[in-house]
C-alpha cells in the first residue's frame, strides 16, 4: 500500500509533468511535508486507510489557532492556502474513494 508520503511525491510529480512553475511545486512540498510530520506525530497515521476526515479537521483548527510573529491570528484565506497546498485535496479525494 502507497503511504501518504508516496501519494504527496506523486502530487508533486504531477505537477511537475503539467509543468507548475518551481515555487508552485515547492510550496506543496513544503507544506504537504509538514502536514505528514504534523499527522504522524499527532495520530500516527502514515497510510491513507488510516486517514479520518477528523485528521483534516483538525489540521485546518491547528492552523488557525496559529499566530502570526506579530501576534495576530492567521487570516482564512492563509489557512485554506495553507490546507489546499498540504494536498488535502488530494488526500479528500482518498478518503471518497
Amino acid at each position: 500500500m502507497k503511504t501518504l508520503r508516496d501519494w504527496l511525491e506523486s502530487h508533486l510529480a504531477y505537477g511537475r509533468a503539467l509543468r507548475q512553475s518551481r515555487h508552485t511545486v515547492r510550496t506543496r512540498s513544503y507544506h504537504g511535508r509538514n502536514f505528514l510530520d504534523w499527522l504522524e506525530t499527532h495520530y500516527g497515521v502514515t497510510t491513507p486507510d488510516r486517514l479520518r476526515r477528523e485528521h483534516l479537521e483538525s489540521w485546518t483548527k491547528h492552523l488557525a489557532a496559529h499566530t502570526t510573529c506579530h501576534g495576530l491570528p492567521s487570516k482564512p484565506r492563509t489557512v485554506n492556502k495553507i490546507s489546499n497546498c498540504s494536498g488535502l485535496r488530494v488526500q479528500r479525494e482518498v478518503l471518497k474513494g
